[in-house]
């Protein structure tokens, strides 16, 4: 058996969806830089996106995330926004939350020596928000998914990057969302 020596941000981790160019990440937060369609569950329109967002010391940064809505929103429903600000889930770009197979689902409970998962992921709450009529957001903050150099634990970055995607979200026709915006999240 051959072990496999390469860094976890080597291409093949990570789908090129994820890799944006320097010059892409100046502009308005919370405008969208790319924008694709995942799968969800019956009743859910769902979107991996890289938008604007910047650190704590100003610098644009691109930052990816999931827009979750309902299917029965409408453009300009103004829909409440539930923006989940995740916990630890490592530091590599390839932990980004948002990367995992099906990352639109229920929250999947910390690793433990009996769990099936590697890391948590998911969204608390989620299915309960969406049956509320409220739109979920979920960065993964920068640097892990997009971006470089993850800015662990810095508050102010990490914050940012959380209430971007709201604005990123309100842009996106299907997705209703509005002003009203509540912000979920622990470490």
């Amino acid at each position: 058996m051959k072990l496999q020596t390469a860094s976890p941000d080597q291409p093949g981790l990570l789908p090129a969806f994820y890799d944006v160019p320097d010059n892409m990440a100046a502009g308005e937060p919370g405008s969208i830089i790319k924008l694709e369609k995942v799968d969800a569950p019956e009743g859910v329109h769902a979107w991996r996106v890289i938008y604007r967002s910047q650190t704590a010391a100003g610098i644009a940064v691109p930052v990816s995330g999931l827009i979750i809505a309902p299917k029965s929103a409408r453009p300009g429903a103004n829909l409440p926004v539930v923006s989940w600000a995740h916990g630890t889930v490592g530091a590599a770009r390839y932990c980004a939350p948002s990367n995992v197979p099906n990352p639109v689902s229920e929250f999947v409970g910390y690793p433990s020596f009996e769990s099936t998962v590697p890391n948590d992921y998911g969204i608390p709450g989620l299915s309960a928000f969406l049956k509320a009529g409220y739109v979920v957001v979920a960065t993964d903050y920068q640097g892990l998914g997009a971006g470089q150099n993850h800015e662990y634990i810095v508050g102010l970055s990490q914050a940012q990057n959380a209430l971007d995607i709201v604005r990123a979200a309100r842009t996106v026709s299907q997705a209703g969302a509005g002003n009203r915006v509540a912000v979920l999240g622990w470490s």
